[in-house]
């Protein structure tokens, strides 16, 4: 696939306040186009913030394959995924992509530098047609520093981040193959369906790109899937995970 490559609040796909000439227009737009959860963020804005926040923002359109920054990048801007999936990855120093984790709707892109400073650490890249709310880093951050609310919502992502981060790491020195495996596809479904019942992994994904966010390799990977699925814990329809067993997964997922 041929990727472009850009800093999303210059791209031309961008509606910015400047075009709809009202921060009213915007939000409107935003919230006529976005599903229902990511007004969750949305609505943590202060009244008096709310108009600062969205004269600040601009409404990108993008392609798949986009690549929002790659690391060592400056931290130009922070965005707010709408619609769509961001792949989060690093490179190797040979070169191969390893994945870390994905962005979904309702979640920060990018923020971690725009709070801290410093170059980006790792690459972003739409796996499909997607759509983002761009802040500036400087804009950003002083709607942050007047809003309690927002500012305490970033803390929570980014703690939630760290976490997931320790306990990954944690597993992958002390957990099976088999118990990283469960507790990520048990993760993968609550984030893809959060209103649902946990039961389908709505998002597709390699065995390579599973194997990456355990810290496996692939043949360990697809091993495990194969010996789920021989044993009635998973089934896979369509390129989705389906859990046949959830129970079953989560006993797996506990097992040290």
């Amino acid at each position: 696939m041929m990727s472009s490559r850009g800093d999303l609040v210059t791209a031309p796909s961008c509606l910015t306040p400047a075009v709809t000439a009202d921060w009213r227009a915007l939000r409107t737009h935003v919230y006529e186009a976005v599903d229902g959860h990511v007004g969750e963020i949305l609505r943590l804005l202060e009244a008096g913030c709310e108009r600062s926040f969205w004269s600040c923002a601009s409404y990108c359109a993008v392609e798949g394959g986009h690549i929002s920054f790659l690391e060592g990048d400056p931290p130009v801007s922070c965005y707010l995924v709408l619609q769509g999936t961001f792949r989060v990855y690093g490179l190797t120093p040979r070169g191969r992509e390893v994945t870390f984790w994905y962005s979904r709707p309702g979640q920060f892109l990018g923020l971690a530098e725009i709070l801290t400073g410093g170059t980006r650490r790792c690459c972003a890249q739409a796996r499909e047609a997607a759509a983002v709310l761009a802040f500036r880093r400087e804009q950003f951050v002083e709607v942050a520093q007047v809003n309690p609310r927002l500012s305490y919502a970033l803390a929570q992502h980014l703690a939630t981040r760290q976490r997931r981060a320790c306990e990954a790491e944690l597993a992958v020195a002390t957990a099976p193959v088999e118990t990283r495996l469960a507790r990520l596809l048990l993760l993968l479904a609550t984030e893809s369906d959060p209103t649902g019942d946990g039961t389908v992994i709505n998002d597709r994904y390699s065995q390579q790109e599973l194997a990456d966010m355990i810290g496996a390799s692939r043949q360990a990977t697809n091993e495990v899937l194969n010996h789920m699925r021989r044993t009635g814990l998973i089934g896979i329809s369509k390129g989705r995970v389906i859990f046949t067993d959830r129970n079953g997964v989560r006993v797996a997922a506990s097992n040290c």
